[in-house]
């Protein structure tokens, strides 16, 4: 558990939070190497799978929620089709569930088979406005 926290820490720079008067933040220090390279397609992959191994060996899961994904770029969502995938392959406890606007989702096929094969897409609504779900399957 506390490498996931550390190579999450490594990914997001330093973790702290102020609230009024509050300061919240992570007395761990980050895990040099892991997951701090800046290329995403490198660390990416590296945090999910310190955060599906840390989950695994509590008995957990980790769910990643993701609104607006209609505004990452193709690359980044290659990158999160590719280390979704692997996290299936490796049976680690770590779902992705995204949300954005339906015509992205018609167009996730053209990122490959295996975009189709990984996630399972639901039209979906209930606040007046037509919007669209992708969930990983395993």
């Amino acid at each position: 558990m506390r490498r996931g926290i550390a190579v999450l820490k490594s990914f997001v720079g330093a973790i702290k939070v102020t609230v009024g008067d509050i300061d919240i933040g992570m007395d761990i220090e980050p895990e040099p190497g892991a997951a701090d390279s800046g290329d995403l397609g490198v660390d990416l992959p590296s945090l999910f799978a310190a955060m599906g191994e840390a989950a695994q060996e509590r008995g957990v899961g980790v769910a990643i929620l993701v609104d607006e994904i209609q505004y990452f770029s193709s690359p980044e969502l290659s990158v999160l089709i590719m280390v979704m995938h692997k996290m299936q392959q490796r049976q680690l406890p770590l779902v992705l569930i995204a949300a954005g606007l339906p015509l992205f989702f018609a167009g996730v096929g053209v990122l490959g088979v295996e975009s189709c094969r990984c996630f399972a897409h639901q039209l979906g609504g209930g606040t007046g406005h037509q919007r669209s779900g992708l969930q990983a399957t395993g």
